[in-house]
């Protein structure tokens, strides 16, 4: 087992695959991060792109977690709250890939979320 490294995830052509595949794959086991099975290839990797765009504009970091050259994980830090809630972010779709279940996959994401929204002047994490 190699260790497991957290770190922000760009739009490139095989991150947007691996986020496909995890997306599709959680939803498929009943994984509650807001689609319906089945869930299409094509509409997960929209949703992918939004959130990656959305991501390169800072309005959110989308954290993914590797083993080696496969994503095993991901969790996205929201940073787009309305004017009264600068203090504010939200944790959404945290997945972790069926397999590596039960490794600290998920603790390691939300922990990095985190520290991350602490860095961000966050005082108030939404899961």
């Amino acid at each position: 087992m190699n260790t497991i490294e957290i770190g922000p995830l760009t739009a490139s052509r095989e991150t947007l695959a691996m986020l496909t595949d995890l997306l599709v794959e959680t939803v498929a086991a009943g994984g509650s991060v807001s689609f319906m099975h089945p869930l299409a290839a094509k509409a997960a990797r929209a949703f992918w792109e939004t959130s990656l765009a959305a991501a390169a504009r800072g309005e959110r970091m989308v954290l993914g977690a590797w083993d080696g050259g496969a994503l095993v994980g991901t969790v996205t830090l929201l940073l787009d709250c309305p004017p009264n809630q600068p203090h504010r972010a939200e944790s959404a779709k945290l997945m972790t890939s069926v397999e590596d279940r039960g490794r600290g996959v998920g603790t390691r994401l939300m922990r990095a979320a985190e520290r991350l929204a602490a860095e961000k002047g966050r005082t108030l994490l939404v899961l």
